[in-house]
């Protein structure tokens, strides 16, 4: 570990941080769009040109096996587009069911539809996303909510009320779910704009994409430990150490490593 440099450059990956030497580094820009390059492992996202140069770009995730992070945004906005027409689904079924005078058969307790289960389940450390998720489980519920106002009619015979009542729930609670599905999609594809660490070694530049860049820090060598040995008697490949930063663990990164595993 005395070979180590102190600077370390601290990224996150994942809702993790993990720590690059800034001896590495050459500078650090906006992700934009690489030309694809057949034949190549998926984590290896293409090339760009940057002011001349020629450089590869590697998923970083990907490399440590994550889920990439533009692959983690688009499933999360083909999940609010599926669950956004499942309330549509359920509230034409429901005014269905009360017109045809059949049994309503789709669940009524926002737990258990599909969104409901996702939503108790997931987490995030993102304050934009869980703050508009936030917003979401009032009008949801709600949704869920106008079947005990509805049997309620139905029991006396006034079926128009409870189709007026349906009708009602589309244009508040609905409405406003589809909303904010529609804002939280427009925020993830705002937000998810990725850095590129552009990295030298042994006169070879490559690009690393990374979720954003958290700070620059002296790391006392003290400070470092080994990675654990836990496969084969063997650390990480890409694992150079383990940093101890006040009561943080933070993942060091052996540059070498990533760049011929590139």
């Amino acid at each position: 570990m005395s070979e180590m440099v102190n600077s370390w450059v601290l990224l996150e990956l994942n809702g993790q941080q993990y720590g690059i030497r800034t001896e590495f580094i050459q500078e650090m820009v906006l992700y934009g769009s690489t030309s694809k390059l057949p034949d190549h492992p998926d984590y290896v996202r293409g090339v760009v040109n940057l002011r001349g140069t020629v450089i590869p770009i590697i998923d970083m995730r990907k490399q440590l096996g994550m889920i990439g992070y533009m692959e983690e945004r688009d499933n999360l906005i083909d999940i609010f587009n599926k669950r956004e027409q499942d309330h549509i689904v359920w509230l034409n079924e429901l005014k269905s069911s009360i017109e045809e005078n059949r049994e309503f058969t789709l669940t009524t307790d926002p737990h258990a539809c599909e969104f409901g289960k996702w939503y108790d389940n997931y987490r995030t450390e993102n304050q934009s996303l869980k703050s508009l998720l936030s917003k979401m489980d009032a009008p949801h519920r709600g949704i869920h909510d106008i079947d005990i106002e509805i049997k309620d009619s139905i029991e006396n015979g006034d079926t128009r009320s409870a189709v007026a009542i349906v009708q009602n729930a589309w244009n508040t609670e609905l409405s406003e779910l589809r909303s904010l599905f529609q804002e939280t999609r427009e925020m993830l594809m705002e937000s998810t704009r990725e850095i590129i660490i552009v990295t030298r070694l042994d006169d070879f530049n490559i690009g690393f994409a990374v979720d954003k860049v958290e700070d620059v820090l002296d790391i006392n060598p003290e400070d470092i430990e080994e990675s654990p040995k836990v496969k084969n008697g063997e650390s990480s490949y890409f694992i150079c150490g383990l940093a101890k930063v006040n009561e943080d663990i933070k993942i060091l990164l052996n540059m070498e490593s990533l760049v011929k595993g590139s």
